[in-house]
């Protein structure tokens, strides 16, 4: 099955009421609070919440084969967060840390059917809008590789830039190894307005 496949979505009563793609690729975003997820008891960290990811993904049949998450717990809001595609839906001043989140980017095997971000958030009982899906070359498998570092905001300084050490590689090649092989490219992106 291709990425572009469709599934029928359920209205919880097992009505489909709209066709939903099946993806194969996925980055996830959602605050590090206990709140938030439902599946883990007491104190959250990326890692946990990575390792919940592929144990639910995994029961579901599915074979994630690269995983690799980050917690961003040193964002800074600033002006730029309310002009972009995603505004926050509470107001904080620019120069406000944000609540610790992960970014957390799934791949799943070739030969794996996918899954639907309906369906995702149901197993996971988080909300279906921190699963984000590639829609354009914007938010590309490698964009969100680089996304989970900031580094293509490096020359603009408009975000905390995280190590590359920092990046939990759970499946698929050593994070910090794809950072050195694209750190140039992505560097060059970002000076380019490219982010």
């Amino acid at each position: 099955m291709d990425d572009s496949m469709q599934s029928p979505m359920s209205d919880g009563h097992g009505t489909p009421h709209k066709r939903e793609s099946y993806l194969r690729e996925f980055m996830l975003t959602q605050r590090l609070d206990p709140e938030y997820w439902p599946l883990i008891k007491g104190h959250v960290d990326a890692k946990q919440v990575t390792e919940k990811v592929i144990q639910v993904l995994e029961e579901h049949g599915h074979h994630p084969s690269e995983v690799y998450s980050i917690n961003h717990d040193k964002d800074v809001t600033n002006v730029a967060d309310y002009l972009g595609p995603h505004p926050p839906t509470e107001f904080r001043m620019p120069g406000t840390p944000k609540p610790a989140h992960i970014h957390m980017a799934v791949r799943l095997a070739p030969d794996d059917t996918g899954v639907t971000a309906s369906r995702l958030s149901e197993w996971l009982g988080a909300p279906p809008g921190c699963i984000e899906i590639a829609r354009s070359r914007r938010w590309s498998w490698m964009d969100w590789l680089a996304y989970l570092t900031h580094i293509k905001y490096q020359a603009a300084g408009t975000k905390h830039v995280y190590d590359p050490g920092e990046v939990y590689t759970a499946r698929g090649k050593d994070y910090r190894k794809i950072y050195a092989e694209h750190r140039a490219e992505w560097l060059a992106a970002g000076r380019k307005g490219n982010r």
